[in-house]
């Protein structure tokens, strides 16, 4: 039986390594993503085309595997119906979940991977990135985010 609850949430799946030596990563990472869910919720949720909804996290684990990724991710979208895929520390497997997001039309969110080639603005016209350099003059990325997007009706300064 479905929760009536995720009917009316923004649901966003963490794919990350939950098992293997590399778990102890999706946990700590997790924490802080399960924090900011719980703390909106307790506000009343996120506006969402005019309503209020609440935040769904769903722990996924792609057991550090290419494959195994990809069929996570697919299943988490196709059969439950996440709008937003997240993850992971790990450039290869975070292409995976964006080839997948991609696919499905469904947002992607980057939050571990370091490669040039998810770092970039060029991936995404909308987006906009801000860049500063350190006192050794390496180049950081310290700010990104989407503008309003009509696509998916989600705004990130409607929390």
């Amino acid at each position: 039986m479905i929760d009536s609850f995720l009917l009316f949430s923004i649901k966003i799946a963490y794919v990350n390594a939950f098992s293997g030596p590399a778990a102890i990563n999706g946990y700590l990472h997790f924490a802080p993503i399960a924090f900011a869910a719980h703390d909106i919720n307790k506000r009343g949720g996120i506006w969402v085309d005019g309503k209020k909804k609440l935040v769904t996290v769903i722990k996924a684990d792609h057991q550090s595997k290419p494959d195994i990724c990809k069929k996570v991710c697919e299943r988490l979208v196709l059969q439950d119906k996440v709008h937003v895929l997240m993850g992971t520390s790990g450039s290869n497997l975070m292409k995976i979940i964006n080839e997948v997001a991609n696919k499905y039309n469904v947002i992607s969110v980057n939050e571990g991977a370091l490669a040039d080639d998810l770092m970039t603005a060029h991936l995404d016209p909308g987006r906009v990135v801000d860049r500063e350099k350190d006192e050794q003059g390496a180049d950081w990325i310290h700010r990104a985010r989407n503008h309003v997007n009509a696509k998916h009706g989600v705004s990130p300064d409607s929390a």
